[in-house]
């Protein structure tokens, strides 16, 4: 029944923005790996994969959001910086990265939309051992997926 309910819920988050399909995916934190070869492998310029763990880090009523995107070029993991969790995350982040070596730029979407991007290599990597060390995440982490842009 949970797999008919997911199913239903997956299709119901189907929808269209500037006319390319995306959608909404049951995974497991430790699926960022693949998908994130997957989004590199394609290189369709803005196509774009987020991942929302299902548990919402202490002290915070949302989500984290976690992007990869293929921009101009290259993939890279964007921290967006709608989110309240995200927004609480920065610092952490940013030091996370400082000492691993890391480097995140702040960049401004067309639509006004923030977020730190780093198109360093292994940084699929980076952000699931970010995630398991700072917020406690494991591998096995519930966590929604959604693409578009391809």
């Amino acid at each position: 029944m949970k797999k008919l309910i997911n199913l239903i819920a997956a299709l119901s988050f189907v929808f269209f923005s500037n006319g390319v399909a995306a959608g909404k995916f049951d995974y497991v934190l430790s699926d960022i790996s693949e998908l994130y070869y997957r989004l590199q492998m394609r290189k369709v310029e803005g196509s774009w994969g987020a991942f929302a763990p299902h548990r919402y880090p202490e002290g915070v009523d949302a989500p984290l959001n976690i992007q990869f995107s293929f921009e101009k070029g290259a993939i890279g993991m964007d921290w967006v910086l709608s989110s309240p969790a995200n927004i609480k995350g920065v610092d952490a982040l940013l030091k996370y990265a400082h000492d691993k070596g890391y480097d995140f730029n702040l960049i401004t979407a067309e639509n006004g939309f923030r977020y730190l991007r780093s198109i360093d290599v292994g940084v699929d990597r980076f952000c699931l051992d970010f995630l398991k060390d700072e917020y406690g995440y494991s591998d096995n982490e519930g966590a929604d997926y959604f693409s578009g842009g391809y």
